[in-house]
């Protein structure tokens, strides 16, 4: 690239031929920035871009297609890159910038044009996959990289070729939008045969032609993916490519359009094997060709004859590789004046590969010759900036080492140097690539070499290397060196900052990372002072505003501050880290991660206030914190979706930021946007098709069912659900958490059995229906999801039992008989599990006892029970079980309910004392009341049967009074409520009228 100092040498030149008069650059901003990349100054144009943003009086017009006009400067500029690697770095930020307009501004009339543009570059990145998939061709160790090369490139021309459609369908419809052009006549005045509306069609109509044959390019540049000649798809996209030029072609005889579009007929002829219809596709375009000799004027058509001669002159090659040689001679002779053309030096390449075949099968002195024929050719093209000339350097290199040259040998010309350094790099072979570099340079000295556009990159370059020896200094952890290097890199020999080099930026964002390790290491040892602490602060704030301050545009400067910002968080001074997180640019691609981490720590001092005692916090603060934690967030998530393309996997950080959103709209109550955040990221996942779960897609799924059982969806909460029990591995952590959601949707049974309850006493038949369809709905989820759990491994002994209990209250009997023996078997086998379950031996069994009294066999269940008992005088679980027992058993034995009568009023008295119910006690009162219900309804005698109902009243209601929701379980509320309606109406009162206070509003 052009150094800076020869920008500004250039600058008041330019000045003159974008426009006259002094303010031109001030007055016409866009005619001086297409002046800069129509003379090769593209990384000017990008210079003045961004002094242009930062003007206040920038015209809206510009304003508007700021990302546009980058993109085109920085595609300008790379076009003068030095080598592969700056090359591609300004193409990566040039379709960025184009990404950006395009998603921002869709129905910009530029948009079109940019569309195809994008997909222009689509398609260059996909030509260096698979031009990097060739270079590994017929290397065995390399088949995979291959692979994925071809592969990338695939999908990289099926992008694209979304893009050239699109563009063309717009086009289109920008014809059809416009006026007819008008008819013109021999009668016509000049002047008027120059119609701005007739030019608007003809340029739709270039624009659809081009459209459509770079959409034919695509489809032949597919076939080159596919390794096998003979593979069905690359015949397909062969034939597909050659029918579309050649519909180019007969539509577009007189234009550059259809002679290009016929050659690559031609080639596609080529592909599939027909030659003989290739050559004379080839000769017709040649048709127009000058002859050897012939003087003229240039056509602009050279490179274009030069390209086709080669493709004629390859298919020779394979048929007649005599003939062949001479042809290619007599060819490269005659046209030496073409020499500067890919073409030429494809065909010289080709011509000197041939030449070394046959060198190397002939005689010694046949060979000798041949060999100083080759070395002749190749030290002549290796001088010759082409496509071909690193190959032609890297050939010459081999062909001398074989004939016992040294391969560090000094490079003898500058563009050897080059070559030699980054075909060393491009093996990350250090130390040798930054000798060749140097090389380049002192070479470039020696002979006083006028290019400082190419020496300025080769230093570029030299910066790169240096930058990669300080980075592998980084990753062996020997961070002060990694320091000192970047001070080599960011610094010229005279001291001064190399503010025009991007290694130099890079560098020194690496000298930031490398301080901040440094940092962290020491305020982790304990062992460290407090002078050496803030020492290793200050070198962090140091290297940081070093890097800011000399390059305050690029990302660099933004990972400078990120990382000073981090630097505070080690010392929990976080409001600090947050100030230097906003000063992040908000145009730079940093910025999204920034505002993450903004709004990430405006919820950590949410959360710290929170956890305060609720009389010293700050509520004002903790409303601001979580506000300006959703607003970063928000804004991150915005950005980020518009940067990214479709199709392309999402940064990781865009899913922590939405889950921590979703995470906080959960907290706030907010669950409907908590939902609506949370859905996509399960999505996500579940498109990836993971086989498991990390903290992260947990933390998802785990929100997800939370938020949608809190907006009591069900159906979403089950799916989500269900697809955790299938990804979550079996172990201690997801099985806790997989029993949580269980929990969760079990406690959503019991809301809906409730329901039931409540509706189950009314004529609201069509709510009933609802209602029972529903709680039929997630019982059969749960029962679902319970089987599936209780067939893992990795449980612990709480979860065991919950599920075993779950199942039983489901009705699914014979599962958790199968649960409750499995636990029994682990306490034998498992010492660990033993201690864990300790506790709920007792409570097993008399489970175990229910199964029993569920299949009918009261006799056994009794005795096992009274023994449980027998053992376990203070466990309450095998007295509960004793109560079901005989209260079931008395249905079907009459002579049994007194005894059932009789065991829940002792147990009633047992626990009435207690300050703390436990559950059970609950059940119980119930029960009691229960039995006195049923003692009224068989009674004959109005006075017993008026009394048993006032109890059983007075029993239900009691409970209610001290704990209205019985410990959080709305099914036993709304049992005891239509307990308490029945017993009502049993005593002639309308469970509907109001109690009078006075009267009846004693507590029992």
């Amino acid at each position: 690239m052009k150094t800076i100092c020869t920008l500004l040498a250039s600058f008041s030149a330019l000045l003159l031929v974008a426009a006259p008069g002094r303010a031109a650059a001030q007055e016409a901003p866009q005619r001086f920035l297409d002046a800069l990349r129509e003379n090769g100054y593209g990384d000017m144009a990008v210079e003045y871009l961004k002094l242009l943003e930062k003007r206040p009086d920038l015209p809206a017009d510009l304003r508007d297609v700021w990302d546009l006009e980058m993109s085109k400067a920085l595609r300008a500029a790379a076009s003068d890159a030095f080598d592969a690697k700056e090359y591609e770095q300004l193409m990566d930020e040039s379709e960025k910038a184009l990404a950006r307009f395009i998603k921002e501004k869709p129905d910009h009339p530029e948009a079109v044009a940019a569309m195809a543009a994008w997909g222009d570059f689509l398609v260059k990145r996909a030509l260096e996959s698979i031009r990097a998939a060739k270079a590994l061709e017929g290397k065995e160790k390399d088949k995979e990289k291959r692979a994925e090369y071809l592969a990338q490139a695939r999908t990289t021309l099926a992008e694209a070729r979304e893009k050239f459609q699109q563009a063309l369908e717009k086009f289109r419809d920008r014809l059809r939008s416009l006026p007819p052009a008008p008819k013109v006549t021999t009668k016509t005045p000049a002047r008027d045969r120059t119609d701005p509306a007739a030019e608007a069609r003809e340029q739709a109509i270039a624009n659809i032609r081009e459209a459509i044959f770079q959409t034919a390019l695509v489809d032949y540049y597919l076939a080159q993916t596919f390794d096998d000649p003979a593979s069905a798809e690359r015949t397909a996209a062969v034939k597909k490519a050659a029918k579309a030029f050649n519909d180019i072609y007969q539509g577009n005889r007189g234009n550059v359009t259809g002679l290009y579009a016929h050659m690559w007929e031609g080639k596609c002829c080529d592909e599939s094997g027909d030659y003989q219809q290739a050559l004379d596709i080839y000769e017709e375009v040649l048709a127009i060709a000058p002859e050897p000799g012939e003087k003229g004027p240039a056509t602009g058509l050279e490179p274009i004859f030069t390209q086709v001669e080669h493709f004629r002159l390859m298919i020779l090659a394979k048929q007649k590789p005599k003939e062949f040689l001479g042809e290619a001679v007599a060819w490269l002779q005659y046209y030496r004046r073409l020499e500067q053309s890919d073409g030429y030096q494809g065909i010289a390449l080709e011509y000197v590969k041939a030449l070394l075949d046959r060198a190397e099968k002939g005689p010694s002195a046949e060979k000798n010759k041949r060999m100083a024929e080759i070395l002749q050719i190749l030290s002549r093209c290796s001088r010759v900036r082409s496509q071909h000339q690193q190959e032609f350097i890297l050939l010459k290199r081999e062909l001398l080492k074989k004939r016992g040259g040294d391969e560090n040998a000094e490079a003898a010309t500058f563009d050897e140097a080059v070559t030699l350094g980054d075909d060393a790099a491009g093996e990350s072979k250090w130390d040798k690539a930054l000798d060749f570099y140097n090389r380049a340079i002192e070479l470039a000295e020696k002979v006083k070499m006028k290019d400082p556009a190419r020496i300025g990159a080769v230093r570029e370059a030299i910066g790169r290397v240096q930058y990669m020896m300080a980075l592998d200094l980084f990753n062996k952890g020997k961070l002060s060196e990694c320091i000192e290097s970047v001070r080599k890199i960011v610094l010229d020999d005279d001291g001064t900052v190399r503010k025009d080099s991007a290694a130099a930026a890079k560098a020194s964002a690496l000298g930031v990372t490398a301080a901040l390790n440094l940092y962290v290491a020491v305020s982790a040892d304990q062992k460290q002072g407090a002078d050496k602490k803030q020492a290793a602060l200050e070198r962090l704030i140091k290297v940081a505003e070093f890097t800011e301050k000399n390059w305050p545009d690029r990302p660099e400067a933004d990972d400078a501050r990120i990382n000073r910002a981090q630097a505070y968080l080690v010392v929990d001074n976080v409001r600090k880290a947050i100030e230097i997180f906003d000063r992040v640019n908000p145009r730079s691609e940093r910025y999204p991660t920034a505002m993450y981490m903004a709004g990430q720590n405006y919820w950590r001092l949410y959360v710290t206030e929170k956890m305060k005692n609720e009389k010293k916090r700050d509520q004002v603060r903790m409303t601001s914190d979580r506000g300006k934690a959703i607003e970063c967030l928000s804004a991150a998530l915005e950005i980020i979706r518009k940067q990214v393309e479709p199709n392309k996997p999402l940064p990781k950080y865009f899913l922590e930021a939405q889950l921590l959103l979703a995470e906080i709209r959960a907290e706030g109550n907010e669950l409907k946007e908590a939902a609506e955040l949370y859905q996509p990221l399960v999505d996500i996942v579940q498109a990836e098709k993971q086989e498991s779960l990390d903290a992260t897609t947990m933390r998802i799924f785990l929100g997800a069912v939370r938020a949608y059982t809190g907006l009591n969806d069900v159906d979403n909460a089950g799916k989500v659900g269900t697809k955790l029990i299938e990804l979550g591995p079996d172990s201690p952590q997801v099985n806790g958490a997989l029993i949580e959601f269980a929990m969760l949707l079990n406690m959503e049974k019991k809301k809906a059995d409730a329901r039931v309850t409540d509706l189950d006493s009314t004529t609201n038949y069509g709510e009933l229906a609802e209602a029972q369809k529903r709680l039929k709905s997630i019982q059969e989820l749960l029962g679902k999801m319970l089987a599936k759990l209780a067939q893992r491994q990795k449980m612990s002994a709480a979860g065991m039992v919950f599920i075993g209990d779950t199942l039983a209250s489901i009705d699914m009997t014979a599962e958790a008989s199968e649960q409750y023996q499995n636990i029994l078997k682990r306490i034998e086998t498992d010492e660990e599990f033993k201690k864990a379950a300790k506790g709920a031996v007792t409570r097993v069994r008399a489970q175990l006892i229910g199964v029993l009294r569920k299949e009918g066999k009261f006799d056994a269940a009794v005795a096992q029970v009274d023994q449980l008992i027998k053992d376990n005088p203070n466990a309450l679980e095998p007295l509960m079980e004793k109560g079901r027992i005989l209260e079931a058993w008395a249905e079907k034995n009459p002579a049994k309910f007194e005894e059932a009568v009789a065991h829940w009023a002792k147990l009633r008295q047992r626990l009435q004392p207690m300050k703390k119910k436990p559950d059970e006690y609950y059940d119980v009162m119930y029960n009691v009341a229960a039995c006195l219900m049923r003692e009224a309804e068989k009674s004959k005698d109005q006075a017993v049967k008026l009394d048993r109902a006032k109890k059983a009243e007075q029993v239900l209601k009691s409970p209610l009074i001290l704990s209205p929701t019985l410990g959080n379980r709305p099914d036993t509320v709304a049992r005891f409520n239509a307990l308490i309606k029945k017993a009502i109406v049993m005593q002639g009162r309308s469970p509907d009228k109001k109690v009078d206070k006075k009267s009846d509003g004693k507590k029992p």
